[in-house]
């Protein structure tokens, strides 16, 4: 990466021995493998234009053996006014699948193409915000070096909020009220997913935040439309720089993907933030959540529980360590396929990092994944190694 004069650029090149492609489509994405190496580069230009607009050009391209994914396009980042900006993207791909992907897709020999644009216009002011999205993709769109998941669909986003700013003697620092709509549907004309939103924020003394968002969905899934309301809440403190508190949480009615049905879900993750000293950082996080029928019986139950500690050596150094333990119970009676009655895997990860300056550091990391399970029949498999990467990443800045 660089920048000379008014022009930044960026360019990425690597060799991937083990690839897979995303296969998106309008409601969801599958994952296949490719044989043999991938070869990929990505290259982005970019250009000042005034004191505060951008306009740039991308290419992304995948190169492999009966194989190729090649994205072009154009952005811009426009000040209008003072506090109207315009961001808008076109992209154009053009792909050939070998035989393995074209049998799981059903496409005929040969390339495709299609197009791919995004546009938003934001308004912002210190009382006021207000934002409209929208973008569309082609059927044919695909994007392999990045992470498009959904294609063949039109969207559209819009929202607004206003903030209320407190006195000094009040017992809040700002209110704002908040809400919006948002709408896709296929190139088809069916609806995708559409909803109603608002939302309502208190922020007071000690950097303490409760939020509460109702909102009213319609979503296709399945044998068709499911319309049902969900309300998310959470809050946050932090009283000192060594402490802090925050949740979030939602309940309400929820698609089961595995089974293509309505259901009822409950979700909520508590984090606490402890630092002791200047050295220490540790932060301990829990999410639970829980999947029923509309009718009350359980699908599954899930817990991730995670510890992330930091100790600073220095301004330049640092050790972390992480330990993430996720475990799945299940209602096999629930499901239309075979699962397991219950999942469980322990993630953990040691990383060391050292930086010369912003752009010149080193990374060296050891992670270890492991996993156990009880299958339908209460047959039981313990704990057992899946897998550890030893990884290591240099980074240089060359200041000519």
């Amino acid at each position: 990466t660089g920048k000379s004069g008014a022009s930044g650029f960026g360019v990425l090149v690597a060799n991937d021995a083990s690839p897979s492609v995303i296969l998106p489509s309008d409601l969801s994405s599958r994952v296949a493998a490719l044989s043999g190496d991938v070869f990929t580069a990505v290259g982005r230009v970019r250009r000042d234009v005034g004191a505060s607009s951008t306009v740039g050009v991308l290419w992304a391209g995948r190169e492999g053996d009966g194989y190729h994914n090649r994205v072009a396009g154009m952005d811009a980042n426009l000040r209008l006014l003072p506090a109207l900006t315009w961001r808008t993207q076109v992209l154009r791909s053009e792909t050939e699948d070998p035989e393995g992907i074209r049998a799981l897709t059903g496409r005929e020999p040969g390339g495709f193409a299609d197009w791919a644009a995004v546009s938003s216009l934001r308004y912002t002011t210190r009382n006021w915000f207000a934002a409209w999205d929208a973008s569309y993709s082609g059927g044919g769109f695909r994007a392999d070096a990045g992470f498009v998941n959904q294609v063949d669909r039109l969207g559209t986003n819009a929202w607004f909020d206003r903030k209320f700013w407190g006195a000094p003697d009040d017992v809040y620092t700002v209110l704002t009220v908040a809400g919006g709509f948002w709408h896709n549907e296929n190139l088809d004309g069916r609806l995708i997913g559409e909803g109603l939103w608002m939302n309502l924020q208190y922020d007071g003394p000690l950097q303490s935040q409760l939020w509460i968002n109702p909102n009213l969905r319609r979503q296709f899934f399945g044998a068709g439309e499911h319309a049902f309301v969900q309300v998310w809440f959470g809050g946050r403190i932090r009283p000192s720089g060594s402490f802090g508190f925050d949740f979030n949480a939602s309940t309400g009615g929820e698609i089961d993907f595995a089974n293509g049905r309505e259901a009822r879900q409950f979700r909520v993750a508590p984090n606490l933030a402890l630092r002791a000293g200047r050295r220490i950082d540790l932060r301990l996080g829990h999410t639970y959540q829980r999947l029923n029928t509309v009718d009350g019986e359980r699908i599954f139950r899930a817990n991730l529980s995670q510890v992330r500690a930091v100790y600073n050596f220095t301004a330049r150094s640092f050790l972390r360590a992480i330990v993430q333990v996720r475990d799945t119970d299940r209602n096999p009676g629930q499901y239309g396929f075979e699962v397991n009655r219950s999942d469980t895997s322990v993630f953990t990860q040691l990383l060391f990092s050292y930086k010369v300056n912003p752009q010149t550091v080193v990374f060296v990391g050891y992670s270890d994944n492991r996993a156990a399970f009880t299958d339908r029949e209460l047959r039981d498999v313990g704990l057992t190694q899946a897998s550890r990467t030893l990884f290591v990443k240099l980074g240089y800045a060359l200041r000519p």
